[in-house]
């Protein structure tokens, strides 16, 4: 993962897109439906209490003390001891755990050096730092830095600093008259993908790239470092992923399934992989450059929190960076675990987190996966006592998740038919604890945001005691006061308006529910505790960190298996998939009423009949919602047909050719814009012929979503003829 983190694989376009729509989404306030149908009947009120009472701290301890016990980035002899223990443990749990593989493109590290040239000559350290109390760091030196698929090379030039590296950033310097051919560009991580920021220092003629975390962005600008503190020690860095590959999954396979024998394309003719050397390094090599260096006075928003003021260079500091980095095909291993349901196997409730990590992985991602851990030991006991989930359950152990969500989306292009007609929704946990002090952060469907925030009401806060639901609201609004460095934080921006319920991003975070939400319209969620923290994809990342300093009681665990638990058993176990098609309807009609505030004159004539639409659709789920408040009791066969049509509609939204001129983007409710303007919107259609001011495709489009809403109103009054006759 994750914290958008997971931050794993996309061009800077589109990755850059989705986090800058997230954000122009929390600057509004957001629809929410008043009128939520269902509440928990009392059969699963006692499954409730019986499921919160088996949760055991002890246990996910255990779990993530020996999925954390060694590094295992994919592919690597750890990672295949991790999904050893995974799949032993299923097995110990009475479960029936299958794997699922495939041969994939994947990056290892040979050598790296770094090396300042000039004024005086230093070679950089490519270690991060031991801390004495942390035996995990003592292994650091086994682990220099590298970046995954990141170009083998050799280069010398003089420094330039690009602050993050954006758009932007480049053309300011551009304006400035900073010649970058020939120079090695030093640029922040942060807002926007690696890949998107060594692609543009390429094309500006730059030799090789430099990547760091200022002490503004994670360190002790935000509060103390590790040890004694949650935030990047001077000599931690951030691992990662610089290709800038458009597509989720194996980059020689897009779009099929790279099983053995597959074909695959050329190395040599993949287009996402840079041409220049680049490294990661620690914010104590880098304040050795930045020092160094004369040129223009940075903006003042370009400065850091290393105590000088910022300059562009280029030089007079002068570096030298020799990689060498290895390309190759090599198997992974999913885990799928499949528990069929008693009455409706044909509908499945996934949950998925991945077990490969680019150090230990402490935090990310395998606090989430202890979480799974438990959820499955709970579900294996009851399953040997006889019980079993109206409809079906897999739980999904993903791989290669940190190097392009790879292992989840070659298995959805593996079996795309059946995760359209099958998949009721998808729980993903890409991870499940990062920093308790700062909020919960969950993104999720439309359709499932009234039930989380149903779910989280029982619920009591770990430290407090107090009802969670109201803790993590006060909290949201806290942290609306505080710069988020991680672009994660503000979940409500400062002076929006009060919410009495806590606010949920209604898009699916970038991660492994990539593929089932963007590409195939499953709905989904993702969630973990912490939207910012210090030690991200570093060897600080390890159960040292969680044990002794995030969550030594792994209360917040429990906490986290809670809420993943209740979601998947209540999805699973409820006569009625208890989805909110009124709240998703509401999304819609605020989205369709900003575009009309931006609508040319003669764009206006077909979007009449999309308002019409909408409104109607409201009405006839709201009719549908009233209906369900007091479920007939309906036969096993009744009940099948009518959760059936209930749970596909939002497929309604699924267009095969996919989005204009980005057609692996399905999802007609959300996905990127214009490429060139990088910014994810509800109704993308919509806003890609509007933005391109192309009015024969803004024509083509409203017919697509007038089509797609009268699918939707058809539906729910087919939903409602069934049940009226029951």
């Amino acid at each position: 993962m994750r914290l958008n983190q997971s931050l794993s694989l996309f061009s800077c376009f589109i990755v850059l897109s989705l986090i800058l729509g997230i954000l122009a989404l929390l600057a509004l306030p957001l629809p929410q439906s008043d009128d939520y149908p269902w509440t928990p009947s009392q059969e699963f009120q006692a499954l409730e209490k019986k499921f919160k009472a088996a949760i055991s701290p002890d246990h996910l301890r255990s779990f993530l003390k020996a999925l954390t016990a060694e590094p295992h980035p994919p592919g690597s002899p750890g990672d295949r001891n991790v999904e050893d223990y995974i799949y032993t443990q299923m097995k110990s749990f009475g479960l029936e755990p299958q794997w699922n593989g495939y041969e994939v493109l994947l990056s290892s590290q040979v050598s790296s050096h770094l090396e300042l040239t000039y004024p005086t000559r230093e070679v950089l350290d490519i270690y991060e730092g031991i801390i004495p109390e942390d035996p995990f760091s003592k292994r650091t030196k086994e682990f220099p830095a590298w970046s995954v698929y990141g170009a083998s090379g050799e280069a010398e030039g003089e420094v330039v600093y690009a602050n993050f590296g954006t758009a932007s950033d480049f053309e300011r310097l551009k304006k400035l008259g900073v010649d970058l051919k020939g120079t090695i560009v030093l640029m922040r991580n942060y807002k926007g993908e690696r890949g998107g920021k060594i692609m543009r220092a390429q094309e500006t003629g730059a030799a090789g790239a430099l990547f760091f975390s200022d002490p503004l962005d994670d360190g002790y600008f935000w509060g103390d470092v590790y040890p004694e503190g949650p935030w990047r020690p001077m000599s931690g860095f951030q691992r990662g992923m610089v290709n800038f590959n458009p597509l989720p999954g194996d980059q020689q396979t897009p779009g099929w399934a790279s099983k053995k024998g597959a074909e695959r394309i050329l190395i040599d003719r993949l287009e996402g992989l840079p041409h220049i050397p680049s490294l990661p390094i620690s914010a104590r090599e880098a304040r050795k450059l930045l020092e160094k260096m004369t040129g223009y006075t940075v903006p003042w928003q370009w400065n850091g929190a290393m105590g000088f003021t910022y300059r562009t260079g280029p030089g007079p500091a002068r570096v030298r960076i020799k990689t060498e980095t290895k390309l190759e095909v090599k198997p992974i291993r999913n885990i799928v675990t499949f528990i069929e349901g008693s009455q409706f196997p044909d509908q499945w409730i996934l949950l998925g987190n991945h077990h490969d990590a680019h150090m230990f992985g402490g935090g990310d991602p395998n606090s989430g996966t202890a979480v799974q851990l438990e959820f499955s030991r709970i579900l294996g006991s009851w399953i040997k006592q006889g019980w079993r989930p109206q409809r079906s359950i897999l739980i999904n152990s993903w791989c290669a998740e940190e190097y392009g969500l790879i292992g989840s989306t070659e298995w959805v292009e593996e079996h795309a038919d059946a995760v359209r007609d099958k998949v009721v929704v998808n729980f993903n946990m890409d991870s499940a604890i990062f920093n308790i002090d700062t909020p919960l952060y969950i993104t999720a469907s439309p359709t499932l945001i009234p039930l989380i925030q149903q779910t989280v009401t029982g619920l009591r806060d770990p430290r407090s005691g107090r009802p969670f639901a109201d803790v993590w609201l006060e909290q949201q609004y806290e942290y609306s006061n505080w710069f988020s460095s991680l672009g994660h934080g503000w979940q409500i921006m400062p002076g929006e308006k009060r919410y009495t319920k806590p606010k949920i991003d209604p898009l699916p975070d970038i991660d492994d529910n990539m593929p089932f939400y963007y590409h195939l319209v499953v709905p989904g969620t993702d969630m973990f505790y912490g939207t910012d923290y210090g030690m991200y994809h570093s060897v600080y990342e390890n159960y040292h960190w969680i044990a002794e300093h995030m969550d030594p009681s792994f209360e917040y665990h429990r906490l986290m298996t809670m809420i993943l638990g209740l979601l998947a058993l209540r999805v699973a176990d409820d006569d009625y998939i208890p989805f909110d098609y009124v709240n998703y309807a509401l999304y819609v009609e605020r989205a369709l009423e900003q575009l009309e505030q931006e609508l040319p004159d003669d764009f206006r004539t077909e979007f009449i009949g999309l308002r019409e639409l909408c409104r109607e659709w409201i009405y006839t789920a709201g009719r549908v919602q009233r209906r369900l408040m007091q479920p007939p009791f309906l036969d096993i066969s009744a009940r099948g047909e009518i959760n059936s049509i209930w749970y596909r509609m939002e497929r309604a939204f699924f267009h095969e050719d996919g989005l204009p001129g980005n057609p692996w983007f399905k999802n007609l409710f959300a996905g990127p814009a214009v490429l060139s303007e990088p910014e994810t919107k509800i109704l993308p259609g919509l806003q890609i012929a509007l933005r391109t001011k192309d009015l024969k495709l803004w024509k083509e489009q409203t017919e697509i979503y007038k089509h797609l809403l009268k699918r939707l109103i058809d539906d729910s009054r087919l939903v409602l003829k069934k049940l009226q006759k029951s």
